[in-house]
């Protein structure tokens, strides 16, 4: 058997399938602390159709600042668009942003690895940067960022600092 290149896709279908088994018997449940008034008492997040106007009601509808949450509020809309105030598919919204951030952890560790310790085995480095990544993904601090609607605002900046950083380990 030929063992698999550190590029190959299946260490990130393995993370992914980790992250959706552990966090899928959480996607019941409805809303909870700030769900409420962040989505289900903010009516202009309620949009039903593509009116621009509602939309740019909806998304700078959050009164977290002076940043408004533009994506992370853009993003509740549109699940509002396709499910209305249902919490599931916006938990399993979550899920999958987290997937995606356990990936881009990934590639984080390993650009990191390659450049830090170059002289170690690669495939030892590999399997670093895989167990590091799924541990991140896995451990119980995450569940709050996840399984919280509201706190997709965070797991999206998370998505943003991980692609930042392993960008600038690329360049």
């Amino acid at each position: 058997m030929t063992r698999p290149r550190p590029g190959s896709a299946w260490p990130f279908l393995v993370l992914v399938l980790a992250v959706a088994a552990i966090y899928w018997p959480g996607r019941g449940g409805g809303f909870v602390f700030d769900d409420f008034p962040n989505i289900v008492d903010n009516t202009a997040l309620h949009v039903s159709g593509w009116d621009r106007h509602a939309w740019l009601a909806a998304v700078f509808s959050s009164d977290s600042g002076l940043g408004h949450r533009p994506l992370s509020m853009a993003t509740f809309a549109l699940n509002h668009v396709f499910t209305g105030l249902d919490p599931v598919p916006m938990k399993l919204a979550n899920i999958a942003i987290h997937a995606l951030n356990a990936c881009l952890v990934l590639c984080l560790l390993r650009a990191l690895l390659a450049l830090a310790v170059p002289a170690v085995d690669a495939r030892r480095r590999e399997w670093s940067a895989r167990f590091a990544a799924a541990a991140w993904a896995l451990h119980p601090i995450n569940l709050m960022a996840v399984l919280f609607v509201v706190q997709r605002m965070e797991s999206l900046c998370h998505a943003f600092v991980f692609a930042g950083l392993w960008l600038y380990l690329l360049g």
